[in-house]
């Protein structure tokens, strides 16, 4: 129990479209039908379209963009997180006063606590060399080039 199914593209339409695209590349102008004339107008119309691609430098200036507006963004955040951190830092240190260290240890464990110890420590190291790399001393790329070599 097979059943065909009507094709929904017309053969003839079909035709006239490639014989309108294939007359407005070439140069022989033979006889037409009004059809097949539409369709070579509009072949004609999307070839005298200019192919102009983005500028050059297009894609760098977009990234660079994109890049500058991410930094902002992740600064600001970054700042407003900082900020939570600080104040429930210092609203737990006003609450318990002495008392969170013991209770940190307990929750976490003496495992647990020295991981957090030590990436507080990389975070800290990290910090200070990027603020050093900053300096006006260490701005210069070849003063770091000839500090690496020595």
């Amino acid at each position: 129990m097979s059943s065909k199914h009507a094709s929904p593209v017309d053969a003839d339409e079909w035709a006239a479209q490639e014989r309108g695209r294939h007359a407005a590349s070439s140069a022989a102008a033979g006889p037409v039908d009004a059809q097949e004339q539409a369709y070579r107008r509009i072949a004609e119309a999307v070839r005298s379209q200019p192919q102009a691609g983005p500028p050059p430098g297009f894609a760098a200036s977009v990234a660079a963009h994109a890049l500058r507006e991410d930094r902002r963004l992740e600064r600001s955040l970054s700042r407003i997180l900082r900020g939570v951190f600080t104040l429930a830092a210092a609203s737990v240190i006003a609450a318990y006063g002495l008392q969170w260290w013991p209770a940190l240890q307990q929750a976490l464990g003496p495992d647990a606590l020295r991981w957090l110890l030590l990436g507080s420590g990389c975070m800290a190291t990290s910090w200070i060399v990027r603020r050093m790399l900053t300096l006006p001393a260490c701005a210069d790329p070849g003063r770091r080039t000839r500090i690496a070599q020595s």
